[in-house]
């Protein structure tokens, strides 16, 4: 008999946790090349670099749901004493038939499937690439690591940010032995923020250090998928980072877990327009508080001017406490405040980013509810919502489009660049750890400023 947690998360710590250690370990060459045991070099068969010029879709096995391909399926953790009550107040406004949010989440997500959200997480196309270059063994491997990479390194961050980030990191699990080592050496968040600070010029970001952690977990084989023995379910490191998890396995084909992430967390907050899901401290631009005070003088106190550095300069932006100026009365969310009718419970920046950890399985558990219903499953649910209501929740233009669709758009903005050929980037990517960016992404400095939208999916 073999053992049977093992069995239940699959090859996870064998097929990508490995994989992970191969540059500390001597398993792969500067050049990318695989190291067989006697070390003879294992090259892979030539590319068919023509496959990289073929349209999104071009193959019907590239459309739709992809095949479940996931290592694990991440339990969801159910507090003892049920649910928040800004959560169950948010999931009955989106089940209740007669409610006009709900028709509103109906519409948003026929609208998704139009602009092709059932498609969004369908990697199987990439998946061919990694085969292709390296072989089904290796290549499904690396593959598999380069889709935990995205969930790992897609905190704070949009998705084309989001590429660039996971491809820089499995990029220096290629060339830099040191930092693998310093992963799996790094116990602390303090640990991690200062691996952070040893990134690529361009790569740094707001959520540098939590990202480094959750790369440094996977390594160590702490990406939890089930409860830990002795360990109280509150406390279990199987429920932290439930969106990370949710996200790779949604791109692994996964038929039950989910990204909730910023989006989705604000359309639920959107639709119960609890004050609890409003945020405490958020930058917004001057406009937005001329035209809260104008509208609410009482709201003035609830504003603060933070100061903060944009390379050498120094800046200062505002900031509005939306949750306690709602609770105090100082604000009405359905009052406009400017010539176009906007009240402040449109303004997508006004509402949480995430739900708790324990509020996560709540809403993984209405959006499997919801996919059973349309015959979707839960990732396509996710992604149509996503895409349907990018207006509503503030998804950023350049985050628009099908995952292969930006992993396209990435390689071909890079080649233009580099002077060299889409192809030749992608095949880069693949066999060396070549970086889909252009400079990276955004200097540690930018951070700080206030974004237009935030695309992160």
């Amino acid at each position: 008999m073999g053992n049977p947690l093992k069995d239940l998360i699959g090859d996870l710590g064998q097929g990508v946790i490995d994989t992970g250690r191969r540059a500390l370990e001597g398993t792969v060459d500067y050049a990318g090349r695989k190291i067989g045991a006697l070390g003879d070099i294992i090259t892979p068969p030539p590319a068919p670099l023509s496959m990289y010029d073929a349209p999104v879709g071009s193959k019907p096995e590239y459309l739709g749901a992809a095949p479940d391909r996931s290592d694990v399926t991440y339990l969801r953790y159910t507090p003892t004493k049920g649910y928040s009550e800004r959560v169950n107040t948010s999931l009955e406004a989106l089940r209740d038939p007669n409610n006009p949010i709900r028709a509103e989440l109906l519409k948003d997500i026929r609208r998704g499937e139009e602009i092709g959200g059932n498609d969004w997480y369908n990697t199987e196309e990439l998946r061919d690439w990694f085969v292709g270059e390296l072989g089904e063994s290796q290549g499904d491997a690396e593959w598999r690591e380069f889709l935990y990479l995205m969930g790992t390194t897609s905190p704070g961050s949009n998705v084309p940010m989001n590429v660039a980030s996971a491809s820089a990191t499995r990029g220096r699990f290629f060339s830099e032995p040191e930092y693998v080592d310093s992963l799996l050496n790094a116990e602390t968040l303090k640990d991690f923020q200062a691996i952070a600070k040893t990134r690529p010029k361009n790569y740094g970001h707001k959520t540098a250090g939590l990202q480094e952690m959750n790369t440094g977990k996977l390594l160590k084989g702490q990406y939890g998928a089930l409860p830990e023995p002795d360990v109280p379910p509150a406390k279990g490191s199987w429920t932290e980072q439930p969106k990370p998890k949710g996200f790779s396995n949604s791109l692994l084909g996964n038929r039950r877990n989910i990204a909730a992430d910023l989006h989705f967390t604000r359309y639920m907050a959107m639709a119960s327009k609890h004050p609890d899901w409003l945020n405490t401290g958020t930058d917004v631009g001057y406009d937005f508080m001329e035209n809260v005070i104008n509208t609410f003088p009482d709201a003035e106190k609830y504003f603060s001017i933070r100061k903060f550095k944009s390379g050498k300069q120094e800046k200062e932006i505002p900031s509005f406490n939306f949750k306690k100026a709602a609770k105090e009365g100082a604000i009405d969310l359905d009052v406009p405040i400017d010539t176009t009718g906007k009240t402040i419970a449109d303004v997508p920046q006004a509402w949480a980013q995430m739900p708790n950890d324990n509020e996560y399985g709540a809403f993984e558990g209405f959006i499997n509810e919801l996919a059973e219903e349309l015959g979707q499953t839960p990732a396509q649910v996710q992604a149509n919502m996503w895409m349907g209501a990018a207006d509503r929740t503030g998804v950023a233009e350049s985050s628009q489009g099908t995952f292969m669709e930006l992993i396209r758009e990435r390689a071909k903005n890079k080649a233009m660049k580099d002077g060299t050929t889409p192809n030749e980037v992608l095949q880069n990517f693949i066999r060396n750890g070549g970086f889909l960016s252009l400079v990276g992404g955004t200097g540690l400095g930018a951070l700080n400023t206030i974004p237009e939208k935030d695309g992160g999916i």
